[in-house]
């Protein structure tokens, strides 16, 4: 029997939804270039981190807890992935500088 659960959880906006995929894709094409490249342990880590990603756009509460700071870690790990921060920033109208890096450079400015 199939039973529709409803819940006080905000579902994912549009604009969250859109931005998440995009950063997914980008992140495993950046994850191509590290294959390509012969980068074995960048392209090991960054595809254990992005494999989780999917999974977080099944659950609103989980994904605004976890996927921006996924995205961080990444993007501490492997700088090229700050853009992949950004343009999710971007997407969810959120501008967050992070307290400890300055890999957002154009955080605070008018994009």
């Amino acid at each position: 029997m199939n039973r529709a659960v409803l819940s006080d959880v905000e579902m994912l906006s549009e604009a969250e939804t859109r931005a998440a995929l995009r950063a997914v894709g980008r992140v495993l094409t950046l994850a191509g270039e590290h294959a390509r490249r012969n980068a074995p342990d960048q392209l090991a880590d960054v595809l254990s981190s992005a494999r989780t990603l999917p999974e977080m756009l099944n659950d609103p509460d989980e994904f605004r807890a976890r996927f921006r700071p996924a995205l961080q870690r990444l993007a501490a790990r492997h700088r090229e992935y700050a853009a992949v921060l950004s343009e999710f920033d971007r997407g969810t109208g959120t501008r967050r500088c992070p307290v400890e890096d300055d890999l957002w450079i154009d955080c605070g400015g008018d994009s």
